[in-house]
C-alpha cells in the first residue's frame, strides 16, 4: 500500500505566527500617541455666545517658570462636556516629570468665564495615559 505524503503545516503556521508578531513590533514603533480629553463643567453656568474652549497639554516640572505646552487645541463651544483629542510623542515624555491638562473657557470679549482650578495630572506614573476627564469651575 502506498501512503499519501504528508502534509507540513507547520512552518506555514510559524511563517504566519512570526508575521503577525512583526506587525505588532512595527506598530509599537509609532511614537504618536493621542490623550483624550473629555471638558465637564457645572450644569449651572451658562456658556455666552462665541466663547472659546482652550485646552493644553502641559509640562508643569519646573517649578517657578511657564508650563511648556506640549499640544492644544481651542475651538468654539456652547455646552460641555466636550471631547477633544490631544497629540504627544512618547519618546519626549520623560517619566520623572509632572504633565497636567489646563483649560479654560472665554467669552467672546476674552473674560473668562470657567477655568480648571486643579492640577489634572496625566500621562507619567499611574495617571491616564489615553483618556481623561477634567471638570472647570466657575468664577465666584
Amino acid at each position: 500500500m502506498i501512503e499519501a505524503p504528508r502534509r507540513r503545516r507547520a512552518p506555514t503556521i510559524a511563517i504566519a505566527m512570526v508575521g503577525c508578531l512583526g506587525l505588532v513590533a512595527c506598530s509599537d514603533d509609532d511614537p504618536s500617541r493621542t490623550l483624550t480629553v473629555t471638558i465637564d463643567g457645572p450644569a449651572e453656568v451658562e456658556i455666552p455666545a462665541g466663547s472659546a474652549l482652550q485646552v493644553e497639554l502641559v509640562d508643569i516640572s519646573v517649578a517657578d517658570a511657564p508650563a511648556a505646552v506640549i499640544d492644544g487645541d481651542r475651538r468654539i463651544v456652547t455646552s460641555l462636556p466636550v471631547e477633544v483629542v490631544l497629540d504627544y510623542d512618547r519618546r519626549e515624555i520623560d517619566g520623572d516629570h509632572m504633565y497636567a491638562i489646563e483649560a479654560r473657557v472665554e467669552d467672546a470679549d476674552g473674560n473668562l468665564v470657567l477655568i480648571t482650578d486643579t492640577a489634572d495630572l496625566v500621562l507619567t506614573g499611574d495617571r491616564p495615559a489615553d483618556n481623561t476627564t477634567v471638570t472647570l469651575v466657575g468664577l465666584t
